[in-house]
């Protein structure tokens, strides 16, 4: 790449990232943002983790509509999660998904997508009005793990280093339990067989090709596959089910809408754009705080 393309490379993700934070204020000047955050997040420090988000995004990210990124940051404010990596509760992650035209041919784009993590879905779960507490955990083959089902529902999990063990070994299951305020409990266990179908699926279409997050942090997204199954039986608000729901389609490389499928994170990119630019006289964000 010459100098020059270098510079004009800078100044278009500059005009991006501005686009980002200007659509951002507007939400909070026009009160948007704060009736979302609902007092859980100061609007303040939630615009700054998202800009600080949007900046680590890397190339990826900068090739995704920005109006993509500020709908992701939106989700995350319904909900009243703050998309900073070091919490851990979501992610707005740039996705190359594939979608169906209007004359029912296939073509790419490239968009940002808010993704929860573990402690997200344990937060959510959280609020409900009937649980106290839950609890996610990986089981490794070197420990002590047994579960009993029927009418005297348990598990015993006594992990690798109570039992003299200096290396857990490979994952081989991972389970939630929930304590509910009326003292009883509630568990859901997931073998590692359903795990790795579950990574399979976030992956691309048609091969068993793993998404890069299950590659990179297994043992955590076994433990949000867990909370994702168990969160679903259990009394949550609306919104909360909702989103629990939309989340482990997503995980499954399936839109909101069930019509376009994921390719996952891809590190190559190949513009395949026809030079529309429809969404230039566009101003989704006036419905925004409304789109859930």
């Amino acid at each position: 790449m010459t100098d020059s393309n270098k510079i004009a490379t800078v100044k278009s993700q500059k005009a991006q990232a501005d686009r980002v934070r200007e659509q951002l204020l507007r939400l909070v000047s026009e009160k948007k943002l704060t009736a979302m955050l609902m007092d859980r997040v100061n609007p303040e420090h939630f615009i700054q983790a998202c800009m600080t988000h949007y900046l680590g995004g890397g190339a990826s990210m900068m090739k995704c509509d920005p109006l993509t990124f500020v709908k992701a940051c939106v989700e995350a404010a319904q909900l009243g999660l703050k998309p900073d990596p070091v919490l851990g509760e979501c992610y707005i992650i740039p996705r190359q998904i594939s979608f169906k035209k209007a004359d029912g041919s296939w073509d790419k784009k490239w968009v940002a997508q808010f993704q929860m993590g573990y402690r997200g879905v344990a937060k959510l779960v959280r609020r409900s009005d009937q649980v106290r507490d839950i609890s996610p955990a990986v089981v490794y083959e070197n420990d002590e793990f047994n579960v009993h089902l029927g009418t005297e529902q348990r598990i015993v999990h006594r992990p690798y280093y109570m039992l003299g063990h200096n290396e857990p070994g490979k994952v081989i299951a991972s389970y939630t339990v929930v304590t509910f305020k009326d003292g009883s409990t509630s568990f859901r266990v997931v073998p590692r067989y359903d795990l790795d179908r579950a990574a399979e699926a976030s992956g691309n279409p048609g091969n068993k090709d793993w998404s890069n997050v299950w590659n990179k942090h297994y043992d955590a997204m076994a433990m949000k596959t867990a909370l994702l199954r168990h969160a679903k039986w259990l009394p949550m608000p609306d919104d909360c089910l909702r989103a629990v729901n939309v989340d482990e389609r997503r995980e499954m490389g399936i839109s909101d809408d069930g019509n376009d499928f994921i390719d996952a994170e891809v590190t190559e990119y190949r513009d395949e754009s026809d030079g529309d630019d429809d969404g230039a006289q566009k101003d989704p964000l006036d419905n925004l705080a409304d789109d859930r």
